[in-house]
């Protein structure tokens, strides 16, 4: 006679949760593409009340596991699109984004704006120099806030990247620039499109024109790469030549700095874009060795 009491059902249970619960998962297909029928590259595609989040390819082509349990539509976000929820249904789904309406290019330039002079002004730093190096794998960003250096609000202009010969440095990568929250952190992507740029050897500075998008520096802003998949990119991992300790990483290098030390700046990173940001570094505190990404940018504003 066995004798089954309460303690050995608890340890059962611990030991063989699967054979109590499991995780009815299911797959959805489909292609996204704009209302003139072009596909969209990089949308978000994620499952409703869930973390499980993908990209579309360069064919607007896209495949995500959710849990059909819980989640019964998915939410597609790009930038310069409108959102849309899309319940899943079928073995494909055919998404079609609407272009949103661009308020930052709608730009009043009252009479006395109008009669000063365009000046350039800078966010951040232009003598930088590396220091370490910044990896990521694919889905991986960095961000780094930068300030302006006068309180005229202007329109950013350029950005500028220092990419090293470590890894590949012809892969691409994606340009964000966001404004800072409440909680200074980043916020809303201003970018009211995808902006993909690379180096050709490394150890260069290459920059990304932004002045046609109209984009408010305010007091400062959020700039970031963001390691992606597609565009001829190598998927496979690739190990650091000087830095033999760093893990495996993908593409492109972004260069590290100390040179913020003595400027306000704040650094965050995330592992992709459905996960939080997550703070690493203040520049400016009591120790040198701080690493921020190699980064600036310009703008341009009026002086009367």
């Amino acid at each position: 006679m066995i004798l089954i009491t309460k303690k050995i059902v608890v340890f059962c249970i611990l030991l063989f949760p699967s054979l109590f619960s499991y995780s009815n998962t299911d797959r959805v297909y489909g292609t996204v593409k704009n209302d003139e029928g072009k596909p969209i590259d990089l949308c978000v595609i994620k499952a409703a009340n869930s973390n499980h989040a993908t990209y579309s390819n360069q064919r607007g082509e896209f495949s995500l596991e959710y849990d059909a349990d819980s989640t019964h539509s998915v939410i597609l976000f790009c930038m310069g699109y409108e959102t849309k929820e899309v319940s899943i249904g079928g073995d494909t789904l055919r998404v079609v984004l609407k272009r949103k309406a661009n308020k930052l290019n709608d730009v009043v330039v009252s009479a006395d704006q109008d009669r000063g002079k365009i000046k350039q002004g800078l966010l951040g730093k232009k003598n930088l120099k590396p220091f370490g190096i910044c990896t990521g794998d694919t889905g991986n960003e960095w961000a780094i806030y930068l300030a302006t250096d006068s309180s005229r609000h202007g329109l950013l202009e350029n950005i500028y990247f220092y990419i090293t010969d470590e890894g590949i440095p012809d892969s691409r990568f994606r340009v964000h620039v966001y404004d800072i929250d409440s909680d200074y952190m980043p916020g809303n992507d201003l970018m009211d499109s995808t902006v993909i740029i690379h180096a050709k050897e490394g150890n260069e500075w290459i920059s990304a024109d932004v002045g046609s998008r109209h984009i408010p520096v305010g007091r400062g802003v959020f700039i970031s790469m963001e390691w992606i998949s597609g565009y001829g990119n190598n998927p496979a991992l690739v190990t650091s030549k000087k830095f033999p300790a760093q893990p495996a990483f993908n593409g492109q290098v972004l260069a590290g700095t100390e040179g913020y030390h003595k400027q306000f700046s704040l650094c965050y990173v995330r592992r992709n874009i459905n996960r939080p940001w997550k703070y690493l570094v203040m520049a400016g505190n009591a120790r040198r060795n701080v690493v921020n990404p190699m980064i600036y940018a310009t703008y341009t504003y009026r002086k009367k």
